[in-house]
């Protein structure tokens, strides 16, 4: 005796679905999966370094997963820019970059990506001024640094 044809619609359904849902569960795994690596362009002691160093260990506290800084200077910012470029684009690799990075279409001919298409800001880490101040100046107004920095 055949199974009623009702049967065989609902066990085509459970079955269909179960095809659907299950690449999707596997894809929903929770992020970070792996390791995380923010790449900084700058050698290793600079302020570039020492925030990202900061961040990773946050990062690390918040995701429970190990985040690696890694220094790849030279070219420029060139170097680790394009290495960055060049990792899979899943948010395991994260360029951390100044506004030297800006620049780079403008000052150089010749460059393995593009600063608009290739790469998109994420957030703001920092922001920060920096005043020259002579000694003159500052013997002369006692609070020079009112004069950049207005209270």
């Amino acid at each position: 005796m055949y199974p009623s044809s009702l049967a065989h619609r609902a066990i085509f359904a459970v079955t269909a679905l179960c095809a659907i849902v299950a690449p999707l569960a596997v894809q929903a795994q929770a992020f970070p999966a792996k390791p995380v690596r923010i790449v900084v362009p700058f050698p290793a002691g600079g302020s570039f370094d020492v925030t990202a160093r900061i961040l990773a260990q946050r990062m690390q506290t918040a995701f429970g997963q190990n985040v690696v800084v890694e220094n790849r200077p030279g070219g420029g910012t060139v170097i680790g820019t394009e290495y960055v470029f060049r990792q899979p684009a899943d948010g395991y690799s994260v360029l951390m970059i100044g506004p030297s990075f800006t620049s780079h279409a403008v000052l150089r001919s010749r460059l393995p990506f593009d600063t608009d298409r290739n790469y998109r800001a994420s957030v703001l880490l920092a922001d920060g001024r920096v005043a020259l101040i002579d000694e003159d100046l500052e013997a002369a107004v006692p609070n020079a640094i009112d004069i950049v920095d207005p209270p």
